[in-house]
């Protein structure tokens, strides 16, 4: 079994190096793919290790790259990463040895929060990044995971994240997450989705989400959204465990009270 291990980046300078090396004699094959023009020496440094490189029209999110890079990885498992997150010891040294497992099919691991200093989470929450190349699915959709048609397991090896700044602060959701949402709302009306693997069921699934969330897209509703996408990331991934990710879940809460009044806006 040889795993292949995809990127997609945009000008990750600072961040890519330590997680390409993190992977360097770890997988069998790296591929980078970069959304638009490359300003920075990113580019370079993947050389460097040997990936596969490629450039792609600026699109903004990964999430839209994401097929694309998945049909260029070659080998029966993939491995996604960012460029701000890199493999643990642990989890360098156990890679091989899950793979191997005939029985499970993807995996999750553990990827604490970041405050730019210091870890503020321990033991939770998960990320889902292993996955048996034949069992896995994925549509290009922001915010949206690869999923698995096979046997999923929660590993308690640790996927380090570590960027250079916090990314749970109120001015990072002005700069950062504002700009998301905004290209998120606007991708509930394309006509089509790439999507990877996706037999009927998912994507009718998938689809009837999109018209539930469009159809209740109302400005006297976004109170409501932002309640629930709390209390929705406060089980989901555990935030309730400690007093600081409940700042984060309200930041959750944010994205989706506005994410409802752009989904209106750009309805209307």
């Amino acid at each position: 079994m040889k795993i292949s291990a995809f990127l997609v980046i945009y000008n990750e300078e600072k961040h890519i190096e330590r997680s390409l090396g993190s992977l360097k004699d770890v997988v069998d094959e790296i591929v980078v793919v970069h959304d638009g023009e490359c300003t920075d020496r990113s580019l370079e440094i993947a050389k460097d290790f040997g990936a596969k490189i490629f450039v792609q029209e600026h699109r903004g999110m990964r999430e839209f790259h994401q097929v694309f890079a998945i049909n260029q990885c070659k080998y029966d498992w993939i491995l996604q990463i960012d460029a701000d997150e890199f493999l643990s010891p642990e989890l360098k040294k156990n890679l091989r040895n899950l793979i191997e497992n005939k029985d499970i099919d993807a995996y999750s691991f553990v990827w604490p929060l970041w405050n730019g200093k210091q870890y503020i989470t321990k033991g939770f929450p998960q990320k889902k990044v292993l996955f048996r190349k034949n069992k896995m699915y994925y549509f290009s959709f922001p915010g949206k995971d690869p999923g698995t048609y096979g046997n999923f397991v929660q590993s308690d090896l640790v996927l380090e994240h570590q960027p250079l700044y916090n990314n749970y602060t109120f001015n990072r959701f002005r700069t950062k997450w504002m700009k998301w949402i905004d290209v998120h709302a606007k991708f509930f009306y394309r006509e089509d989705f790439d999507n990877y693997n996706c037999n009927e069921d998912v994507l009718n699934r998938f689809q009837d989400s999109i018209d539930k969330q469009k159809k209740y897209a109302n400005p006297v509703l976004a109170p409501l959204w932002m309640i629930q996408s709390i209390v929705v990331s406060m089980l989901r991934h555990r935030y309730w465990k400690s007093f600081s990710t409940w700042k984060v879940a309200l930041l959750q809460g944010l994205y989706g009270y506005y994410l409802c009044i752009y989904i209106w806006k750009y309805r209307k």
